[in-house]
């Protein structure tokens, strides 16, 4: 089977190439010896083959069709502008890269496409050759769709590539383009419909072509009634990206017409119109004035009006036949704008509104007057379109407005106008509403004020009625009546409430009947409700259609829009504060069941939530509240015997028979549940306490109880009494808050009841007193065995509130006893009180075992804590076991727990010494009191609830006095430990550590012996401080080391306790530092030959832990008490000098002698002096070791800590000259930071210290001002320029230091001493940054701050500066002549004296001066200026 079979099977087109290229004669034909004419021939063969063979150039059998063709008629050497016609549109595809060898990009295929024309033309060429090899067997264009597609995008490709579309372009193009558009083919006029667009797109052709091309577009769409929406686009992007007027008129009306003959020209026109209307309206009054020539957009209008058929209302854009229906058709456009719907399909912009309105003004300036009185009377839309515009955005719609609006009202006779007085008043505001756009609205509402304050202003208020009307007309568009009532938005009153009903009527029964409402309707809806306000409020209770309108908007829940909300929801909004406070009684509570009805209907979250915020705002009247919780009651009705029979045999037949009847008087608890979950949260509400009746009556649930709770909050904020006349007591049932407790199955319920009762115990006491038991009786056989923190929560907060209230009834009887009052307490005795108590913990008691472990001890403590340790904490011993007793009683005090084992005591004296019957008598379940009643009437006694003795036998009678004694022993048992027993215990455990180290049992014992310092530690706090020391003292003294660190351990502790120590106790405590010295010992390295044979003869090495220890309670010995006693701390400093020291220390030791000696140095100050020759090279040494420190993170800080403590004291020691070497490393230490410490950080440092130092340490500027003097040398110019001002502001404050600090005798001799102080250090600074700045400008203002005594800075400068001072003498010369001048100086009795004195320093001062003159500056007027003062 050959490759043609496999074709012919696909496509019988193939089948006339059998008997020429495919037939048996072939085989042996040699084109390149046959004639001309048969290769002519054969090649047009092989061209007909190849154009019908493209479409299947991918499939085997046309492959090897080609392979045959190659092979026999080398059509790659013939043929070549064929075969690549045929495998051209699959340049992308591998087979044809396996054709041609290469594989062609797209880009590069494009490229060459518009760049030479040639091959576009050769593109175009191939699609009519396949179009005509194909032409003759096809009727559809299946085959050919890639050919076609090829075709298409890459001359569209080509053209949008293009950087300009050339007329050669064009020219090449237009003659494919025109076989195109007449083709049968659907896919070829397709692809011509798509050049034709890229072409309108990319160049602007002439009107002839443009013309031409449209025409033949809408005759291919005439001629072929397929792909019309293509054709049609395809016209549309032709018109829209061409010179308007490129398509005649006539010749596209034709057209049109013919296509309106097949076709629905509508959407075309539709595209066509709007435009074409907006420019013969934008014309117009440019026609009127100038009489211009008709513009072609107006013939073509007319011929298309004339000559179509205009469906759809297509024909209401362009019938305006009179002037008024022009203006309302203007009108229409003014405020079309506002419109958020697409009735008319078209959109109208700011700027089309605004020419509309020049188009108006121009027509009213030419209509005559009786027309404009029509135009501008209630029955024409004009002005209140024009109202509209007035408060548009955009400032010149707003401009043209006010140019119609004037028109208008500048007409003849235009008083006779309805909105005459309005356009009068606007007219006046013309640039303020230009300017603003909500000014409009505000001008209006100060108009209706005015109307409503002068009754004589009438028709200003019939014109505001006509406005309204104008709303509610039928005829009014949704849109426009929006934006008129929000230029209405000050406009309020009942009044204008009255107009606009009619208006919320149709809104609110159109939104109930129609699914879905215009935007514009649902936004004049919330408009309209908007006026529900407080001025409008009182208009609800005259009249009842106001009201029931109200209601119903209120009950009108659709929201067709997610964005606007429902009328419902409107209506919600309106109901404020101030609204509501308006309203009668009856109106609010008509609203407030409204209100509670919809809250218990909807189920919208939003209605919800509005309605949950609106309540929550209004000030409401608890009564009216009320009446809504509880049904009202129904009148009684007088009947006889016989007709109560009968309801009673109905009513039992009706529950025998299981028929649910339901009653008249039934609460709506859905409804009531609601309400009372708003009141949970209600703050504002007046007479709370009217609730408290309807809540009784409603009590069943939590909620209820939760409410009641709330109105017993309000009425007692402090938790106290309250007046009868407020509540009286016999109206709150408490029997029913308990009984809520008992029979509820809910613990929501058992919570809220309980807390209620908490709450109510502190207004009512007694009434709570005589219904306890069964409360706490429900929380000890329920709640507390819940785990959870919210019934904790619960327990304790109702413990806490019934409690105390009912030991304050116990005081008020006992007081009430002592004064005979007794009898107003109903007989009531005060052990009574004690009875319940006792029983409250009995429930308690007996409820432990079921509490989880972790809440017994937290809920025990608790109620002991709140009945009172020092009463009734011995009940609870009687009641437990000794572990949790002991457990219980570690949160009381000692004197309350010593208290309790008395009353023990007491009441096991008082129990019988045995009993004679053994058996017991109603025996209780387990070991514990039997409170067994003897008679109902009988009166019990604390002692028979305890422990009853006549309910149990003798053997249990001796169990509980034995462990009662017990108890009492083991508490006691606790004495003997803080005696010496417990050190020897502890001594005797540490023994048998040391003799079982090697054993199994080792283990056992060091736990033993960390459980008896744990004892040792309780004991420790217990013990008096002098006790304490000498334990403390002894124990160090022990030979095992570990007792030694737990001794200095407990010391520790106690040091570091805020304790008030005693002189006594200081020394004592002070002369443990001998021990602790003894057991520092001294530091390796530092013993002689004869010490350390000694040390190898003793018993054992002190442990390194144990020198650290003592080392550490060194310090804190120091820190407490070193301040007071520093001579006893010299040996301290002295020995851990020594360890510090010593070589081969262990570093964790050495870290802590460092510590210690941190301390000690900063506390003994100079009495350390005489250690740091010793210390400092070594403590150097150390921060020299970087591998050691920064392997030792303590060793480190111990040792930085060291040196900065001791840094401190280095003064002292430069001063003392005990050391050159210190010395030399001060000062390495000085130069240090003056060269390698940044200047931002130095400076502030400096000026801080120097501040420090000028009150009272005078002698220490020295070194300071070195630091000063060596850092200014080393800093660089920019430097110094940054930190100019900051440098310069430290100098004046330094030259300023006689009159600041200097305190002495006025004489001139004392102020020279003072001054010399800072002089002598703060010259040579002053010297060096004088020369380092190298600027004449910075010192010119020195010498105006310094005063007389300042004479021997100069004196000072002029010998340091040398020749930089040449730049201070302007203003040195002047300051001496203005010295010897000023003759208040020298008054007084050592007047010669002074005057000699300064003389002798201004000469001395003018030598030095003069001497360093290089500059030649004494000239004749400055001798001259100092002559006169030296002879004077």
């Amino acid at each position: 089977c050959t490759g043609l079979d496999e074709l012919l099977g696909i496509e019988p087109v193939f089948a006339e190439f059998q008997d020429t290229l495919f037939s048996q004669a072939s085989v042996t034909l040699e084109r390149s010896v046959q004639s001309k004419e048969i290769n002519a021939k054969l090649d047009e063969g092989i061209s007909l083959f190849l154009a019908r063979v493209s479409p299947y150039f991918l499939l085997k059998p046309a492959q090897k069709c080609l392979e045959w063709l190659i092979h026999r008629f080398h059509i790659q050497l013939y043929n070549v502008d064929s075969l690549l016609a045929c495998a051209l549109p699959y340049h992308e595809t591998k087979t044809f890269t396996r054709r041609s060898g290469v594989p062609l990009a797209r880009g590069t295929l494009i490229t060459h496409c518009y760049k030479d024309l040639s091959f576009m033309d050769f593109i175009c060429t191939m699609v009519t050759k396949a179009v005509m090899a194909y032409s003759t067997h096809v009727t559809t264009s299946s085959q050919l769709r890639v050919v076609f597609s090829f075709y298409a995008s890459t001359v569209v490709s080509a053209l949008d590539a293009a950087g300009a579309v050339t007329d050669t372009m064009i020219s090449k193009l237009l003659p494919f383009v025109q076989k195109g558009l007449k083709s049968s083919l659907a896919d070829y006029r397709a692809a011509t419909y798509m050049i034709v667009c890229q072409l309108a797109v990319k160049v602007v052709m002439e009107g002839s072509l443009v013309s031409t091309l449209a025409l033949q577009v809408a005759k291919s769409l005439v001629k072929e009634p397929t792909l019309t929406r293509e054709g049609l686009g395809c016209l549309i992007v032709l018109l829209q990206n061409q010179k308007e007027g490129s398509v005649g008129p006539n010749s596209l009306v034709e057209t049109l017409q013919s296509m309106a003959v097949v076709h629905d020209v509508s959407p075309l026109l539709r595209y066509l119109l709007p435009p074409l209307v907006h420019s013969v309206v934008a014309t117009h009054y440019h026609e009127m004035e100038q009489d211009a020539e008709v513009p072609a957009h107006r013939l073509l209008l007319e011929s298309i009006v004339g000559s179509l058929p205009l469906s759809k209302g297509l024909d209401d854009t362009v019938h305006l036949a009179t002037p008024t229906d022009m203006f309302k058709f203007l009108c229409m456009l003014w405020s079309y704008g506002a419109n958020h719907g697409d009735q008319l399909d078209v959109r109208v912009g700011a700027v089309l509104q605004t020419q509309a309105l020049y188009v108006g003004r121009a027509l009213l300036a030419a209509l005559p007057a009786p027309t404009l009185h029509t135009l501008a009377s209630a029955q024409a839309p004009v002005v209140p379109s024009l109202l509209g515009c007035l408060s548009s955005p955009y400032r010149e719609v707003r401009r043209a407005a006010i140019a119609v609006l004037d028109t208008l009202g500048q007409a003849k006779d235009s008083s006779s106008s309805a909105f005459q007085p309005i356009i009068t008043r606007l007219l006046k505001n013309t640039e303020e509403i230009i300017a603003d756009p909500a000014h409009l609205s505000q001008a209006l509402g100060v108009l209706h004020e005015e109307t409503s304050a002068d009754p004589k202003k009438a028709t200003l208020g019939a014109a505001f009625q006509l406005l309204l009307q104008t709303i509610q007309a039928s005829v009014c568009p949704s849109y426009t009546a929006v934006t008129l009532l929000r230029t209405l938005d000050h406009v309020n009153g009942e009044s204008v409430l009255t107009a606009l009903m009619p208006t919320l009527d149709s809104l609110v029964v159109q939104s109930g009947q129609e699914p879905t409402i215009l935007r514009s309707e649902a936004q004049l809806s919330q408009l309209v409700l908007g006026k529900y306000t407080e001025q409008t409020a009182p208009l609800l209770t005259k009249d009842q259609a106001c009201l029931d309108l109200f209601i119903q908007a209120l009950k009108s829940p659709v929201q067709p829009y997610p964005d606007i909300p429902s009328i419902q929801v409107m209506a919600l909004e309106q109901i404020t504060k101030s609204f509501f406070g308006v309203l009668g009684e009856e109106v609010q509570q008509q609203l407030l069941g409204v209100m509670f009805d919809l809250l218990a209907e909807s189920r919208d979250a939003l209605v919800s939530n509005a309605i949950s915020s609106v309540f929550k705002g209004l000030a409401v009247d608890a009564e009216l509240v009320a009446k809504e919780l509880v049904p009202p009651a129904k009148s009684k009705v007088t009947v006889t015997v016989q007709q109560t029979r009968r309801s009673k045999m109905l009513q039992r037949k009706a529950e025998e028979s299981g028929e649910a009847k339901p009653e008249e008087d039934a609460v709506p608890w859905q409804r009531v549940t609601l309400i009372l979950e708003l009141l949970q949260h209600k703050k504002k509400l007046k007479k709370a306490q009217a609730l408290v009746p309807a809540l009784f009556t409603l009590l069943a649930r939590q909620l209820l109880l939760s409410c009641l709770l709330n109105v017993c909050q309000k009425l007692s904020p402090d938790a106290g009494p309250v007046a009868p006349d407020v509540l009286d007591e016999d109206k709150f049932n408490v029997e029913l808050v308990v009984q809520c407790v008992r029979v509820s199955d809910m613990p929501q319920t058992h919570h809220h009841a309980l807390l209620l009762l908490g709450t109510v115990a502190s207004i009512f006491p007694e009434k709570v007193l005589h219904n306890i038991m069964p409360i706490f009786t429900f929380m000890g056989a329920n709640i507390m065995r819940l785990d959870d923190s919210y019934s904790f929560q619960v327990i304790n907060k109702t413990v806490q509130a019934v409690i105390p209230a009912l030991i304050k009834v116990s005081a008020d009887w006992n007081h009430g006893q002592c004064e005979g009052e007794l009898e107003a307490h109903e007989g009531a005795q005060p052990d009574s009180i004690d009875v319940v108590v006792v029983k409250i913990v009995h429930v308690f008691v007996d409820a432990l075992p079921h509490v989880p472990e972790h809440r017994r001890l937290p809920i025990l403590s608790q109620l002991v804590a709140t009945l009172g340790p020092a009463r009734f904490l011995w009940d609870v011993a009687l009641e437990q076991d000794v572990e949790f007793w002991i457990s219980l009683c570690c949160g009381f005090q000692v004197s309350e727990q010593l208290s309790s084992l008395i009353r023990i005591l007491q009441y096991l004296m008082g129990l019988p010494q045995d009993m004679h019957d053994e058996a017991p008598v109603n025996p209780p379940p387990a070991l514990r009191r039997g409170a067994r009643r003897k008679e109902p009437q009988a009166e019990e006694k604390v002692e028979e609830l305890l422990f009853n003795a006549e309910a149990h036998s003798s053997k249990e009678l001796r169990h509980f006095k034995f462990l009662s004694v017990n108890f009492t022993a083991q508490l006691l048992a606790s004495n003997s430990f803080i005696r010496k027993e417990t050190l020897r215990y502890i001594h005797s455990v540490a023994h048998c550590v040391e003799d079982n180290s090697d054993k199994p049992t080792a283990k056992f014992w060091r736990a033993l012996l960390n459980k008896a310092y744990d004892v040792l530690d309780k004991v420790n706090s217990l013990l008096p401080t002098d006790t304490f020391i000498v334990v403390m003292k002894g124990l160090m003294g022990n030979r095992l080391p570990s007792v030694r660190r737990k001794a200095m351990e407990l010391l520790n502790n106690k040091l570091q306790q805020k304790t008030k120590w005693e002189e006594p106790q200081v020394t004592v405590l002070i002369s443990l530092s001998g021990d602790l010295l003894s057991i520092v010992g001294r530091g390796h390295g530092q013993v002689t030959a004869e010490e350390e044979a000694m040390k190898e003869e003793e018993e054992e090495e002190e442990q390194a832990i144990n020198r650290q220890t003592a080392l550490y309670s060194l310090k804190l010995l120091c820190r407490n008490f070193g301040a007071d006693h520093q001579e006893a701390f010299v040996p301290v400093l002295r020995r851990a000098v020594e360890v510090a020291t010593a070589t081969g220390e262990e570093k964790n030791v050495a870290g802590s002698a460092l510590l210690c000696i941190a301390e000690v140095a900063s506390v003994l100050k100079t009495l350390a002096i005489p250690q740091l020759p010793s210390l400092m090279p070594a403590l150097l040494q150390t921060m020299e070791e970087r591998r050691d420190l920064l392997s030792n993170e303590i060793y480190l800080l111990s040792a930085v800590t060291a040196l900065q403590r001791v840094c401190r004291i280095t003064r002292l020691a430069e001063t003392s000259s005990v050391s050159p070497q210190l010395s030399a490393r001060l000062a390495s230490l000085r130069s240090t930071l003056a060269t390698k410490v940044a200047p931002r950080v130095l400076l502030p440092t400096l000026t801080k210290c120097y501040n420090d130092m000028v009150p009272a340490k005078q002698s220490h500027l020295g070194p300071l001002m070195s630091i000063l003097k060596d850092h200014i040398g080393h800093m660089e110019k920019d430097q110094l320029n940054s930190h100019q001002s900051e440098l310069t502001s430290f100098f004046l404050t330094a030259l300023d230091f006689r009159a600041q600090h200097c305190q002495l005798e006025n004489t001139l001799g004392g102020e020279e001493e003072c001054q010399r102080r800072v002089t002598q250090h703060l010259v040579p600074c002053l010297g060096q940054f004088s020369v380092a700045m190298g600027d004449d400008t910075q010192w010119k203002t020195l010498n105006y701050q310094v005063r007389f005594s300042a004479l021997l800075m100069v004196m000072e400068l002029a010998s340091k500066l040398r020749e930089n001072y040449m730049v201070l003498l302007p203003e040195t010369i002047p300051f001496l002549a203005e010295l010897m001048e000023d003759e208040a100086l020298f008054a007084g009795e050592d007047g010669v004296q002074k005057s000699t004195v300064l003389l002798q320093y201004v000469l001395d001062c003018m030598f030095k001066i003069f001497l360093y003159d290089t500059q030649h500056f004494l000239s004749k007027d400055r001798a001259e200026g100092l002559m006169g003062p030296l002879v004077d």
